[in-house]
Parts: structure tokens; sequence; C-alpha cells
């Protein structure tokens, strides 16, 4: 039982021996999905875990993360370490962090976004983290990253097509004599109700998709994997995304190699 993570209480007196109780972890019930729908966003799950290395990769053979991934028996300041290696050696810098307890702040404050489990999180981590998450549901992170997409799109959508309304208005006033006083107006307020009303559209997808179960917002999800314009063209990004760390994940093969 120890060799596969759990841990091993013996009960019983000075005379008598009653048996032994096994402890062990379990994922959240949403990780697994949560790690399934950032691996079809493009995100690199990793774990960082002041555990054992065999309660580690038992977590992350149940949530289907690579072993080599697995970052075990860790202080936090060996996490905050790994949250900086990551962001000094991707070249976009995008690690996300993702914890609930007072180990995990240093790490939250270091990486580019930091989430924090608002429910069952401590004080020390919401105030660290940029996001907390008012539920324990995990599939409400890769939720939050198609939200961040598709307003990215939307802004840069919005600002091209102000853009070239501005630019078509300005060049028929200085090629023609046709462009007059009332055309810049309806340009100018035209685009505007226009930006509005697109900007408003993040609202109406995905505001009544959050209060939905798991199951309907994944159905929902899958239909667009794979689209950029939902996703704001941007089809990847890393999630505690660390190079890999130099302790002793002996159960996982993992020889603690740093390559980026």
């Amino acid at each position: 039982a120890e060799a596969n993570g759990a841990s091993v209480i013996y009960a019983g007196t000075d005379a008598d021996f009653w048996g032994t109780i096994v402890a062990a972890d379990e994922p959240r019930e949403s990780a697994g999905d949560a790690v399934a729908d950032l691996g079809r966003l493009g995100v690199v799950t990793e774990i960082l875990t002041g555990d054992s290395a065999p309660a580690a990769c038992r977590v992350a053979r149940l949530l289907g993360i690579e072993e080599s991934a697995v970052h075990a028996s860790l202080a936090p300041g060996d996490k905050l370490a790994l949250v900086r290696e990551g962001l000094g050696c991707r070249r976009e810098g995008k690690v996300m962090m993702l914890g609930d307890g007072i180990n995990d702040a240093p790490a939250l404050a270091a990486g580019r976004v930091g989430v924090a489990m608002g429910v069952a999180g401590s004080a020390v981590a919401m105030e660290t983290a940029e996001v907390s998450l008012m539920t324990n549901d995990l599939t409400m992170v890769p939720l939050a990253l198609r939200i961040a997409f598709y307003c990215r799109a939307v802004i840069w959508g919005n600002i091209g097509f102000a853009v070239v309304v501005k630019i078509a208005v300005v060049a028929i006033s200085f090629s023609s004599n046709h462009a007059k006083l009332w055309m810049a107006i309806l340009a100018d307020v035209m685009t505007s109700l226009l930006v509005i009303l697109v900007g408003l559209t993040p609202l109406y997808r995905f505001q009544k998709k959050a209060r939905h179960s798991r199951a309907e917002r994944k159905a929902f999800f899958d239909a667009y994997d794979g689209d950029e314009h939902e996703l704001g063209g941007h089809g990847h990004g890393h999630g505690h995304e660390h190079s890999h760390h130099a302790g002793a994940n002996e159960c996982c093969g993992n020889a603690g190699t740093n390559d980026c």
C-alpha cells in the first residue's frame, strides 16, 4: 500500500494488534475532466506537491497526467523556483498556477496567473492569487480560459473593424467630394454601437454555460474544439507549466532533467 502512495496506520495496544488503516488521497471529482479539457486546449498540466513521490504519481495516473510531469516532495520555496524556472524557459512566459494552501501562496504570486480555490482554499492563497474560484468544480478553469480566448478574439475584431471603417471614411473624404458630415457621424456612431453589441456576445454565450453541469458544458465546448475563432485563434497555453525539477521522482522514472 505504501508503494502505491497510501499511508498505513497500525492500530492496537501493547498486548494486541487490531489491524491497519490505509489512507490515500483521492483527486477531486472534477479533476479528471478538467485535465482532459485543458489538454484539448493545448495546455500542459503538471503536478507540484509536497506529498511523497508514490502518492503524487498515483494521483497523476488517475488523472491521466504523464508521470514525468510530477514534482513531489516540494517545499514552498521549491514550488516557487519551479514556477520561476518555467517563466524563464517558456518563450511566452504563460504559466498558470492553481493551488489552495498556504504553501502554494509564493508560487501563486510568481505565476503569470494565479488561481486559488475560493471554497476550500486558504485566505492567504485567495489574497495572493489573481483569480479565485468560488466553487470546487475544477472544470471552471478551462471554461475561464475559453472565455478569455473568445474575449480576446472579440477585442481584436472590434479594433480591426473600427480602424477599417475610420480609414475608409477618411479615404473617401480625401479622394472625392462625396464625403459628407452625416457619413462621418454615421460611421462613428454605427461603429460604436456594433462594437458594444459584439462586445456583449461573450456574456450571451458563456453566462448560462457557467451554470450548467459539467457534462452539459463538456458537450457544449466539444462542439467547438479545433475552431480557432472560438478560441481566439490561440490554440495553446501552459497551465502549471514548469521545467523538470531536481527532486526525486523514482516511482515516475523522472531523472530530473532541466530541458525547457
